[in-house]
């Protein structure tokens, strides 16, 4: 990836590398006297009790055996695993199974565990080479041996619908369905006599920042209603210690609640606003561009910017049709005139001089548009290239600090550079 000069916002020292990165050195971090957490793409954590061990989360399958001996490690003793749980079944949360599963010990998961597993399955090739485009700096070197999944998933024996509890030893344990998080199977873990409660990736993979209610490399959307009942859910357990799937833990029950009510009143707003202009006829560009949170409301650099929140909305409620032209029904995008409106134009030096005077007065976007149309005739046109290239790093400079965003952005830019290279 070309690294960039210029001033602005990059993936290179955003905290999402500091909060997502496996680092197989490190120790587990001991939050309580029963409570372990084990850093990495996804965190682990392990419960202690009079009665054995319960673990959540296993990691990829590559990280399970490390998690394991982190523990092991800390405790000075073998693990005596009775129970694990899944908090999504994304592979960063399940592919380390078979490190802790063993013949005794219960394994428990959201009813929808099999479903989140069948749309990774289904959609991995087309996932994994747009995750390469967005997340690119998260991803394993190529030849690094990095196994993400065991070769089988994990066989349940407890699917959870809306709640679950069991005791084991002198410690509760509660789960709770939470499904507005990463995926459909999202559960949280209360452990009452600690007043800790594990939040899974509920909160997003970076906590107090918006939520990903959509990932750009493909998913299903993520319900922001949903969302919301899930953090009241946990808010209301008025925990000591919030132990969520990615960083630190945060500590003191005064804290834990007023971040998560903060991002609630963020992400109610977003909604609020959305519902009250799809209701009012505004089309959803309108909204992307004018639906802002105040700065009473703003939060922590996340995973995307507000207007993918709006987007998310609307297409939760509404789905793929806008309504704004019988095209959007079949199978003729707007890029197959393009060739034709070139050529109407006078050729591609006309738009190329169209997309420089956009870039000139600040208006980036709308020199994409003008390239894209010129790169479809012509990929190796010089000068839309360059102008691509101008227009994406005024994209990433203007940016809000949103790991995605400025992961797609770089991305573009290093192929369409890598390409005027080639020209």
């Amino acid at each position: 990836m070309r690294s960039r000069t210029m001033s602005g916002h990059s993936t290179a020292d955003h905290r999402m590398l500091r909060e997502a990165r496996w680092v197989p050195e490190d120790a587990a971090e001991q939050v309580s006297d029963r409570i372990w957490t084990s850093h990495g793409v996804t965190d682990s954590h392990l419960v202690t009790t009079s009665e054995g061990d319960v673990v959540i989360n296993t990691g990829f399958a590559s990280h399970g055996a490390r998690h394991r001996q982190r523990y092991e490690e800390a405790l000075g003793r073998p693990l005596d695993v009775r129970k694990v749980i899944f908090t999504q079944a994304y592979y960063e949360q399940i592919g380390g199974w078979e490190a802790f599963v063993g013949s005794d010990a219960e394994v428990l998961a959201h009813r929808f565990h099999d479903e989140t597993i069948h749309d990774q399955e289904v959609v991995e090739q087309v996932h994994g080479r747009r995750a390469m485009r967005v997340l690119a700096r998260l991803m394993p070197a190529s030849g690094s041996g990095v196994r993400l999944m065991a070769s089988t998933p994990p066989e349940v024996t407890t699917f959870v619908d809306d709640a679950h509890s069991f005791s084991l030893g002198d410690r509760h344990f509660d789960l709770l369905s939470v499904r507005g998080g990463e995926a459909m199977d999202c559960l949280a873990v209360w452990v009452p006599e600690d007043r800790a409660v594990f939040s899974g990736n509920l909160v997003g993979a970076l906590h107090g920042a918006l939520p990903n209610l959509y990932t750009l490399r493909g998913a299903r959307l993520r319900s922001a209603w949903r969302f919301i009942e899930g953090m009241e859910r946990i808010r209301d357990l008025d925990a000591e210690f919030h132990v969520p799937g990615h960083g630190p833990v945060i500590t003191g029950a005064a804290r834990v609640r007023q971040e998560l009510q903060r991002v609630i009143d963020a992400v109610r707003y977003i909604h609020d606003r959305t519902v009250d202009g799809m209701n009012a006829g505004v089309d959803l560009w309108t909204l992307m561009r004018e639906v802002r949170l105040p700065a009473d409301l703003e939060l922590r650099p996340g995973r995307c910017p507000t207007h993918w929140l709006v987007r998310s909305v609307w297409e939760d409620y509404l789905g793929w049709a806008r309504m704004e032209s019988t095209t959007e029904l079949y199978g003729v995008p707007p890029q197959a005139l393009w060739t034709e409106l070139v050529e109407l134009a006078g050729g591609p030096d006309v738009l190329i001089e169209r997309a420089e005077r956009h870039a000139a007065h600040g208006e980036p976007l709308h020199a994409v548009h003008f390239t894209d149309m010129v790169l479809s005739v012509d990929p190796n046109n010089r000068s839309a290239l360059r102008i691509k290239v101008a227009a994406h790093e005024a994209l990433l400079q203007a940016a809000t600090d949103s790991f995605d965003e400025l992961g797609y952005l770089e991305s573009e830019i290093s192929r369409a550079q890598a390409q005027l290279d080639r020209c």
